[in-house]
């Protein structure tokens, strides 16, 4: 463990340079990039009629149980998730050819994020053009807390994407020093998975229908902010996974999201400020209304990953051994990471000299998130 002592002093110090950096000070967006900042978050669902009987007298969902407007409603416990990792653009301008076409959207990895991928706006997304905005994806959530777990990005990989866009309050006045304070929203897909209580089997719940999230005013990135919902109605979730116990199905309706509160930037130690943000939003806009005849059964279709394949060398043989997975960090190539690579990797960050061929795709310019997933490969191997 003493080894590993100076890779967390050296993280800690990069890590409190590099946000700072990435914070604007003079209210400007910047440039492509991967965010990556801890998040608070809760869901409430209330349960589909068919299901209430069951759970409401199973002791072991007690606790997350209560009686709101008639309805059985079923809220998680405060979830945290330490690095949640959002990817940016760079900034440009609404209803010009790279909003149409597409422009790439973070590192881990870049997407090609296009306006009409963004299936469910909020009003503000539809400001004057030329408007100067960033697109925005969620690369990885993976929020838990008592055995609750909500995951997105790359934790879900076979939902769909959850994109999103930033666009400044300042209109199309072309002035870039004025990008910030912005509205943000996201389309979000989720995997919710809720612990085996009361003798009953774990259940995995999806929405396939985005919920929207989004924020009135933020001014940096990342920002620490509350995401609320911004749909018309609640969101249905459905079983991702067959119960036989319950006779349940993959596909069949569980119930209706109607609050979902996501705190961005907050921490463990923020559980307070995060609560009385939520009450504030649920009293200001209240919980979704449900829909009076949700769907019930639905066919749920995994995500194809997007991502390039590599093309097999034209002098590779049936008999050739596989290439094995990059692990970030590994500079040598010797299938673990050092503390002298993580010092490479910080000599990188900060412009000084030096070369890790091995440990970062080619072409990649390392910033503090290379750092993390490195820093992750030296405390728990390359498999990691």
């Amino acid at each position: 463990m003493m080894k590993l002592r100076p890779i967390s002093l050296l993280l800690l110090g990069l890590l409190v340079v590099g946000m700072g950096a990435v914070r604007s000070a003079h209210g400007q967006f910047p440039g492509r990039g991967d965010d990556v900042t801890p998040s608070l978050g809760r869901f409430n669902v209330v349960v589909d009629p068919h299901f209430e009987f069951p759970i409401k007298n199973n002791p072991g969902y007690a606790p997350y149980l209560s009686n709101k407007g008639g309805n059985l409603n079923f809220t998680s416990p405060i979830l945290f998730d330490p690095t949640t990792t959002i990817g940016r653009s760079d900034p440009l301008l609404a209803g010009s050819a790279e909003d149409t076409a597409g422009v790439l959207a973070g590192n881990l990895p870049p997407r090609l994020l296009r306006d009409d991928q963004f299936t469910v706006k909020p009003s503000f997304a539809e400001g004057p053009a030329g408007t100067r905005e960033v697109h925005t994806y969620i690369e990885s959530i993976h929020l838990t807390g008592s055995g609750f777990e909500v995951r997105a990005g790359s934790q879900a990989p076979l939902r769909p994407h959850s994109v999103g866009e930033v666009e400044s309050l300042s209109g199309n006045s072309g002035d870039p020093a004025q990008d910030f304070p912005a509205n943000s929203f996201f389309d979000v897909f989720v995997q919710v998975e809720v612990p085996s209580l009361g003798g009953f089997p774990t259940v995995e719940l999806v929405n396939v229908d985005p919920l929207l999230v989004q924020s009135a005013s933020i001014t940096s990135f990342p920002p620490k902010v509350l995401y609320i919902h911004g749909n018309s109605s609640a969101v249905p979730m459905y079983f991702n996974k067959d119960v036989p116990a319950f006779g349940v199905h993959r596909g069949d309706l569980f119930g209706q999201l109607t609050l979902a509160g996501h705190g961005v930037g907050f921490r463990q130690s923020d559980v307070a400020e995060f609560e009385a943000a939520e009450t504030e939003a649920e009293t200001t806009s209240g919980r979704l209304p449900l829909q009076d005849n949700p769907i019930m059964h639905v066919t749920i279709v995994d995500e194809i990953s997007d991502l390039p394949t590599p093309t097999p060398s034209p002098t590779s043989t049936p008999t050739a051994k596989p290439t094995a997975a990059l692990c970030v960090g590994d500079c040598d190539g010797q299938g673990a990471v050092t503390v002298d690579e993580i010092i490479t990797l910080v000599n990188l960050v900060l412009g000084n000299a030096g070369a890790c061929a091995n440990g970062l795709p080619a072409g990649v310019t390392p910033d503090v998130t290379w750092i993390l997933q490195a820093v992750n490969h030296a405390l728990s191997g390359c498999g990691s």
